[in-house]
């Protein structure tokens, strides 16, 4: 009888963290994800930036977008959305 009741205390325990377990585990990938797709974002901006310092800025944001759509990037981190970036051409002195 005891070695039946351990096999239902397991069986309840494993019941009470197998939810922890998995919500902690995607909120990790989430975390990551997230992380992730915004360094990506990050890089290809600043690339962008540089590309529009040597040639046409149509180029630039040509190429920014292709590389956001590769990326799967259907929204912006409100850090940085869309419609407040400003190509300008650089102006030597």
């Amino acid at each position: 009888m005891k070695i039946l009741n351990q096999k239902g205390q397991a069986l309840l325990e494993a019941a009470f963290v197998l939810p922890l377990l998995l919500a902690t585990g995607t909120a990790l990938a989430f975390l990551f994800y997230r992380t992730l797709i915004f360094y990506y974002a990050d890089h290809q901006l600043h690339e962008a930036l540089i590309c529009a310092e040597s040639v046409q800025v149509s180029t630039c944001k040509n190429h920014l977008e292709k590389s956001s759509a590769k990326a799967d990037v259907k929204e912006h981190p409100p850090e940085c959305p869309s419609e407040q970036i400003v190509f300008r051409q650089h102006r030597a002195h």
